[in-house]
């Protein structure tokens, strides 16, 4: 086991000390390293008052530190969470789409997706007036929910109407991009799993299309891989970001009118 460093040692003693303790703490080093010594009393003397007032001003200091320290925690005001799944093997798959556009994000805002204890990368971005946790999740698909909740819990996120999920969707042709309030999860396995975990499907979507599948490979479908440029990453950062500045009726009303995105 390592050794408490001399900070560690004079804040567990802090706890226990008074201001008086601390000047016999400074009286007893003197002591120890200056009255065994042949050395002359002047110096002794120059040298025990710097002891006390050194071990004095550090007790104090971390006696009243300890008394009235407080930690902010800042306030989030909404969470912003794209689906997708872990690992290599499926990233630039359909099913990652809403996994890629929180990475360009976080790029855009020049923040680094890092790991939590909530199942998911995540990052605190300011966007007009508000603070936002934009996070992908590090489950598989089926139980993104987990993370969903987790992090609802973490930041104290009790509406679902300040959740933003964004999504794959089957029922939007390839390129299309489309906000909704609620509504059934048409099969979406993340969708499902996150309903069934917060208790609502309130929450908003981002839902960007990537075409229905040949008959019966649904699975092999969102699992395969598709262009980058095939899939509108930036509309999608652009209406999360209009959403955050200027409600979602507006974002809405904006980007479900405009044809070919």
């Amino acid at each position: 086991m390592a050794c408490a460093g001399p900070q560690m040692i004079i804040k567990q003693l802090s706890q226990s000390c008074t201001l008086s303790c601390w000047l016999a703490v400074g009286i007893v080093a003197l002591l120890a390293s200056d009255l065994t010594g042949m050395v002359r009393w002047p110096y002794v003397f120059v040298h025990s008052l710097w002891h006390v007032v050194a071990f004095s001003y550090a007790g104090a200091v971390v006696q009243a530190s300890s008394r009235g320290a407080v930690v902010e925690v800042p306030v989030t005001d909404m969470l912003v969470v794209g689906l997708g799944n872990p690992g290599l093997q499926y990233e630039g798959t359909r099913h990652n789409v809403g996994t890629k556009v929180i990475q360009v994000l976080a790029k855009r805002h020049g923040v680094a997706l890092s790991a939590t204890p909530h199942h998911a990368r995540a990052a605190r971005i300011s966007i007009g007036t508000k603070s936002v946790i934009i996070a992908h999740n590090d489950t598989f698909m089926n139980r993104s929910g987990k993370a969903v909740a987790s992090l609802c819990k973490a930041h104290e996120i009790s509406d679902p109407e300040n959740v933003v999920i964004v999504h794959d969707e089957l029922d939007l042709l390839p390129g299309l991009l489309r906000l909704k309030l609620g509504g059934s999860e048409a099969g979406h396995n993340g969708l499902r799993s996150i309903v069934s975990c917060i208790g609502s499907s309130s929450f908003l979507r981002v839902r960007i299309g990537v075409g229905k599948p040949p008959k019966d490979q649904g699975a092999k479908w969102v699992l395969g891989h598709v262009d980058d440029a095939d899939v509108p990453l930036e509309k999608a950062a652009d209406a999360i970001e209009m959403i955050l500045e200027s409600g979602f009726t507006k974002a809405m009303n904006s980007f479900n009118r405009r044809t070919g995105s």
